[in-house]
């Protein structure tokens, strides 16, 4: 899979520590006048929870008896991190948002990485962008900023993790990455419930890896890869079933097709938008100024719709889908951190510059965004 741009062979240390720059600059920004905020909404009950689960009732907690903030939840790797800011901080929340600015540096760096391992031959600038798309994104605001949130920062933690360890085991091969794929893949379900969309968007990734394969090959190759991560996602599953009431998981999997079309659209309107912003309000208010951005940002995509990495995109936009399935009875904001990974690397390429004045476009569109 290659760029038609010039390709590198590697990103260098210089890039790695420019998207480290990227990440630091967005968790300062993140975190600008909000550091000593008190906690809100249920910040305090979901820490006492995580102090229990460490102080008192950790066995009790893992294995699903003490049920900690909530009876229709099983985190119990979440819980403990919160437990341990406890103990480290007691009840100073500026140390809890510290922990969820780290994380969110350490998730744009997997980002970083996950980026490069996906497109090897592609120009390092794409990696770079796609991280900046993701430390900025206006839809990580409540994850970031809502200590209750570290369910959410915390679960894509891991699951990036297991990502890249799992890009790198098929490019490179080596049990090890397979084994640490399968660990964190099996702390980021522990964490939050949307960590089940881990073995089908592996296969997803393990399809894209194989494409010189024939068909058939392809798909035995892909189901052989993630029998362990579904083998794990199966024995999350039954724990809910066993320890959890029934109906916290009979409510989690109670679909319907508006239930599907809701989940789209604010899928799409929290990756496109920053929350509470719409088209009609801008136009209403701002419309010189909202058809001058909306024909710019038109004219430049004109220009690079011919370079055509629609392939990738469509592996993104697959990926995005089948991230957010979890999702489709708690849709929310903060639920988007993981799918908003997709988009970033999709958007990113399509915005990769390249010579000439292409290359111009790209950057002017890049800054429209």
């Amino acid at each position: 899979k290659t760029c038609e741009v010039a390709p590198c062979a590697a990103a260098s240390r210089r890039y790695m520590a420019t998207a480290l720059l990227i990440a630091l600059s967005s968790a300062l920004l993140w975190g600008i006048g909000v550091w000593d905020a008190s906690f809100f909404a249920e910040d305090a009950a979901q820490i006492h929870a995580g102090r229990t689960m460490l102080q008192h009732d950790f066995v009790g907690a893992v294995s699903g008896r003490n049920y900690g903030g909530a009876r229709e939840y099983y985190r119990p790797a979440a819980y403990f991190s919160l437990g341990l800011d406890y103990a480290l901080w007691g009840s100073r929340p500026a140390g809890f948002r510290l922990t969820n600015m780290l994380l969110h540096v350490a998730c744009c760096l997997l980002v970083w990485r996950a980026a490069t391992l996906l497109l090897p031959d592609c120009t390092p600038l794409f990696a770079l962008i796609a991280t900046a798309l993701f430390a900025f994104h206006p839809v990580h605001e409540f994850t970031i900023l809502w200590i209750a949130g570290r369910f959410d920062l915390l679960c894509v933690f891991f699951y990036l993790a297991a990502v890249a360890c799992f890009l790198h085991r098929l490019r490179f091969g080596g049990r090890l990455y397979l084994g640490l794929a399968t660990l964190c893949s099996a702390l980021a379900i522990a964490s939050k419930e949307m960590a089940y969309s881990i073995p089908p968007v592996f296969f997803i990734l393990a399809l894209w890896a194989r494409s010189e394969k024939a068909t058939k090959e392809r798909l035995s190759a892909a189901a052989l890869e993630c029998a362990p991560f579904a083998g794990i996602a199966a024995a999350f599953v039954l724990i809910r079933v066993l320890v959890l009431p029934q109906g916290a998981t009979v409510y989690a999997v109670r679909t319907s097709v508006s239930d599907l079309l809701v989940v789209l659209r604010l899928t799409v309107r929290h990756l496109f938008l920053p929350y509470g912003v719409s088209f009609r309000e801008l136009a209403a208010r701002h419309p010189a100024w909202f058809a001058g951005a909306l024909g710019g940002a038109g004219l430049l995509g004109g220009v690079q719709l011919r370079r055509g990495p629609w392939s990738f995109i469509a592996l993104c936009a697959l990926i995005v889908a089948v991230s957010t399935l979890p999702l489709i009875r708690v849709m929310s904001p903060w639920c988007l951190y993981i799918s908003s990974v997709g988009w970033c690397m999709a958007a990113a390429l399509y915005l990769a510059p390249r010579r000439g004045w292409r290359g111009v476009c790209a950057w002017a569109l890049t800054a429209l965004l």
